[in-house]
């Protein structure tokens, strides 16, 4: 989902990926009447809008996605590959929905229709370049999960076969 700023910049968020810092940054920078709310799922950018995301290691944000859910890698891994085909970056549309912290990039709404007009950062080292990019003087650490699983090798050869698109996108990124 795409967050839109008064500012004409739209930020996506992406579970695990700070967006719980974001939000409280948006709270703290605009008032109720300012800040745009939670929007429905939307792949579209609006045409006067600069479009941003900050994005994550598939592996580290899978390893915090269960610490945050409380899943084991294998029970979070059985989910995800119960899931329906995805069909054009849309989720599953059936009862058989992603927890939206194990959320691809796809599904977030970043498809390759969308990509080419995002500025996207790297979680690790981006985020000062992020800030400075949305308008915003620093992120408040907030959400940081506090008991992290260990993935075994097979564990996290599944992650990153499952995450192989998201993986590319974020070693692309400059």
């Amino acid at each position: 989902m795409w967050l839109h700023l008064p500012t004409n910049k739209c930020i996506l968020f992406i579970p695990r990926s700070g967006s719980t810092s974001i939000r409280a940054k948006i709270d703290a920078l605009y008032t109720p009447e300012q800040r745009s709310p939670f929007s429905p799922r939307t792949f579209e950018i609006p045409d006067s809008f600069s479009a941003f995301a900050l994005i994550r290691d598939s592996v580290d944000r899978f390893i915090s996605a269960c610490a945050k859910t409380g899943k084991t890698p294998t029970d979070a891994l059985a989910m995800l590959n119960d899931l329906d085909e995805r069909i054009e970056g849309k989720p599953p549309m059936t009862q058989n929905l992603v927890d939206v912290h194990f959320e691809s990039l796809e599904t977030r709404g970043l498809t390759d229709l969308v990509l080419p007009s995002v500025q996207l950062f790297k979680f690790e080292t981006g985020i000062n370049a992020f800030c400075a990019a949305v308008g915003f003087d620093f992120l408040p650490h907030e959400n940081e999960s506090e008991t992290r699983p260990t993935l075994t090798s097979d564990e996290e050869a599944a992650v990153r076969a499952y995450y192989a698109r998201d993986i590319s996108i974020w070693k692309g990124i400059q």
